[in-house]
């Protein structure tokens, strides 16, 4: 077994050793048996330590530098969505956007997103009474108009081409009950 010390010969040594180091010195270690293995040790040990604390100093620079991106493009986002808002508020159109998964226009995962003027067309206030999934839309189609809707709306999100329109006429129900004429259109 490796002994670093020799027990009485090296208690002074060892006194020097833990002062140092709670000075954060260079180990006083004169007159040690094992003098050269701890300064070859300590020697090691600060060019790791300088090293871990400049790779440390660099990672919060990089996490300062994305801090303030991502606050520019948080901002930016939120300039976008107030405008766009407005745009919406402005039009007498009702808006919805779908985000495919995986490729798949029937995944139940498929994210919908439906304007605030499209509720307020349809007599709904928010997303908790017309929430953003497919269903909110497709249930509220009228009987005779529903299958080829669907159909039409099929057809738009499987031609990978992009080249199917999609642009028909249908019947919703109203929050009231009541029918209502829509030309819906819809672009890949």
């Amino acid at each position: 077994m490796f002994h670093l010390f020799r027990p009485r010969r090296d208690r002074k040594a060892l006194q020097q050793l833990i002062a140092s180091l709670k000075g954060a010195g260079e180990p006083v270690v004169r007159g040690c048996a094992e003098e050269n293995s701890v300064l070859e040790c300590w020697s090691s040990l600060s060019a790791q330590r300088r090293l871990d604390e400049q790779r440390i100093a660099d990672l919060e620079q990089e996490l300062e530098t994305a801090r303030h991106l991502l606050g520019e493009a948080s901002a930016s986002a939120a300039a976008y969505e107030t405008r766009f808002d407005l745009v919406n508020r402005a039009s007498s159109e009702g808006l919805w956007d779908m985000e495919v998964v995986a490729g798949d226009p029937v995944n139940p995962n498929n994210r919908f997103w439906w304007s605030q003027q499209l509720r307020t067309l349809l007599g709904f206030n928010d997303e908790r009474d017309f929430p953003n999934v497919l269903a909110s839309w497709a249930d509220r189609l009228h009987p005779q108009d529903k299958q080829a809707t669907l159909d039409a709306f099929a057809k738009h999100l499987n031609d990978r081409s992009g080249n199917t329109p999609y642009r028909v006429k249908n019947r919703l129900a109203m929050k009231n009950g009541t029918y209502r004429w829509f030309y819906a259109q819809a672009k890949r």
